[in-house]
């Protein structure tokens, strides 16, 4: 709003409910009764987004009149405090964004020429803008609908129209004009209500939600509110609603609708509280929730939930040779929390998405298509529907179970000082050495005549010592007993070299299942098909994979696409079909598009399963894999290179500067 409309609302507010003549506005400004009505049409305009509780009405010979609804809190501090529409033109995807929130809030259709005037453009535009818009709402199962001399208005289940307006609110950072457009649809008090009644929610259930799922549901709320208030109802079927007033959420339903009903001056229709317990049901909780499960979980949910938990961890207790899944408690409470939400998601049609679907199959491919593979068997075994969204966010809970048992697992290597200088010195290198490396587990100091007694009843991995040590079979690392940094430096490689060497013996290398033969360079083909067709047939001709094994490959890709970004791809299929455990690595003269991304250099992965779990090859694979991702570099060296020996030295040296061999 301009100054001119701040002062024509100050005058409608004052006399609210009373009829003001234009003339007597006009007066007022000192300005023409035309630039008044101009200035009431924007006036209008931005009441109507900025509250239903607002209306300006005109009457012919009286004038016009500010109507607020009866009950109603709000006060001209928050009409002029608002964030105001910008009168700055819009980008073309702000536009659209604005427009869809414009024809999904409106009970009424609204015509081309409106929507022209209302944005500066002309009808061919927002004709066009309507047809993009159009397909984005088939998502939600919604359709525009536009009739000649009535409008355009969209058309769908009042549901699925709340879903697309929460979704579009929850994506309002990507356009900071039309963000500022949005804000005045909900006032800020009306938002802190909202949140607070949730917050007290929590409390009296013990029990607390994550910050996304708040956020989430005080949108759906509002909206709500908002449609209610339009006389927008949901309208759910008697069994829907039969079933959803069984659960314990229903309650939960009924008592936020208490705290909301009098602030709002509405009543909540009981298909609405339904709708609400439904959101409930499908909401997230953070593992430091303190509620039950079994206070909750109706016991046909909680067997369904055991059975997919079960089969994870049966299936992946192997996976890491250092990591017990099935030992874990903390990893068992949190599938089990995220499942119940997401299985509730999935049961009564709430959407599921993960913005990091793509970085989480980066962070371990392998990890995440095994308990993809796990959950494919579980949904065709008891006709579930669990989407590849859901299957990268258990994999998240079984990573932070191996990182967190890791740390568990305390200092991996230890140490022991031999010092001939007196115990001042021995203290000032152990000091010196645990800053060094705190990593490492220092047990104290010994004296040099004490070695071989040490040696044969302690297994430490490093000996340093200020002197040096003749006893045979004794390996150390020689310090000074003044380390500066020239010595550090000297002390950190003979470390790093000593890892290294323990490592290559406990460890396999990254090349281990990788031959020569089996490195294809440069080649030309159209797609993905071909390029599996072809790595296949020469594994299979070798006898390193049976003839079902290609099928599963393919198979596979159906589920989820084994692109994993930055133009590499991982295929890889059943490993029952597997004979001999082999990497077949292909690179393409150009890329191609092997589902949404392009393609470059594959990774054929033929590997026993047993062979993922027996030492930290393939770890060490996918750990290398993960370094040449996040290179860019190291991948245009790679299709570049025309030599097959080259090409393999290429990998083994990323693989060293990455730690995996």
């Amino acid at each position: 709003m301009n100054k001119r409309e701040e002062n024509l609302v100050r005058i409608l507010y004052e006399k609210k409910n009373i009829f003001v003549l234009v003339r007597e506005m006009a007066e007022h400004e000192n300005c023409s009764e035309k630039t008044v009505r101009n200035s009431l049409d924007r006036l209008d305009a931005y009441l109507a987004k900025f509250s239903d509780d607002l209306k300006l009405e005109r009457k012919k010979g009286k004038g016009i009149c500010l109507k607020i609804r009866e009950g109603s809190k709000l006060t001209l501090n928050h009409i002029l405090d608002s964030d105001h529409v910008s009168e700055d033109k819009l980008t073309n995807d702000e536009r659209k964004f604005d427009l869809t929130y414009t024809l999904l809030i409106s009970t009424k259709p609204v015509t081309l020429k409106k929507l022209a005037q209302k944005y500066y453009v002309n009808k061919k535009i927002i004709a066009d803008d309507l047809k993009d818009i159009g397909k984005q709402l088939e998502r939600y199962d919604l359709k525009i609908v536009s009739k000649q001399k009535v409008g355009n208005f969209v058309e769908g289940l009042e549901k699925d129209k709340r879903e697309a307006l929460s979704r579009i609110i929850k994506n309002l950072g990507e356009f900071n004009k039309t963000k500022s457009i949005l804000k005045s649809i909900f006032m800020p008090y009306e938002i802190d209500i909202v949140n607070k009644s949730i917050m007290d929610l929590q409390d009296d259930i013990n029990a607390s939600f994550t910050d996304e799922s708040i956020s989430a549901l005080t949108i759906h709320i509002l909206f709500m509110i908002k449609r209610i208030k339009l006389d927008q109802f949901i309208m759910l079927s008697e069994s829907e609603k039969k079933l959803v007033k069984s659960k314990i959420q229903y309650s939960w339903a009924v008592e936020l609708a208490k705290s909301l009903e009098n602030v709002f001056s509405i009543k909540f229709p009981e298909d609405e509280i339904v709708y609400m317990a439904i959101n409930l049901l499908g909401i997230k909780y953070t593992n430091g929730s303190n509620m039950e499960m079994g206070n909750f979980i109706e016991h046909s949910d909680s067997n369904i939930i055991d059975i997919l938990i079960g089969m994870l961890l049966d299936d992946l207790e192997n996976v890491e040779d250092d990591v017990s899944f099935k030992s874990d408690e903390v990893l068992k409470q949190a599938l089990r929390l995220h499942l119940y939400a997401s299985l509730n998601r999935i049961n009564y049609g709430l959407p599921l998405e993960n913005p990091i679907l793509d970085k989480i199959k980066q962070m371990n491919p392998y990890l995440y298509y095994e308990i993809l593979d796990i959950v494919d068997r579980f949904n065709a075994r008891y006709k579930m529907h669990i989407p590849r969204e859901e299957v990268a966010y258990i994999t998240i809970h079984f990573l932070a179970s191996i990182e967190r048992n890791r740390k568990d697992a305390g200092k991996k290597y230890s140490a022991v000082i031999v010092c001939h200088l007196g115990i001042g010195i021995s203290n000032y290198l152990q000091i010196k050495l645990e800053k060094i490396f705190p990593w490492i587990d220092f047990k104290g100091s010994i004296s040099l005549k004490e070695v071989r007694r040490y040696a044969k009843n302690n297994s430490v991995s490093f000996i340093f010592s200020s002197v040096d040590i003749d006893e045979p079979g004794i390996d150390y690392i020689k310090i000074s007993p003044i380390i500066d940094k020239a010595d550090e430096a000297n002390i950190k490689e003979a470390v790093n070299k000593r890892i290294a060497g323990m490592e290559s013996k406990r460890n396999g290398k990254i090349d281990k299942f990788i031959y020569k033969k089996f490195i294809f360079l440069k080649k030309d083909m159209k797609n993905k098909i071909e390029v599996i067709r072809f790595i296949a047939d020469k594994l299979q001709s070798s006898g390193r994979i049976d003839d079902a094994f290609l099928d599963s490959v393919l198979k596979r890709e159906n589920i989820d696409s084994t692109e994993i970004g930055n133009l590499l791809a991982i295929p890889h299929g059943d490993a029952d079909h597997i004979i001999s455990s082999t990497i077949s690595i292909l690179t393409l003269k150009k890329p191609i598009i092997w589902d949404k991304e392009q393609v470059q250099i594959v990774f054929f992965l033929a590997v026993k399963k047993e062979d993922y779990s027996k030492d930290n090859t393939m770890r060490n694979f996918f750990r290398c894999l993960n370094n040449i991702i996040t290179s860019r570099e190291t991948i245009d060296k790679l299709i570049k290179e025309n030599d097959v020996g080259c090409f393999l030295k290429s990998i083994k040296d990323n693989a060293i500067s990455s730690g995996a061999n």
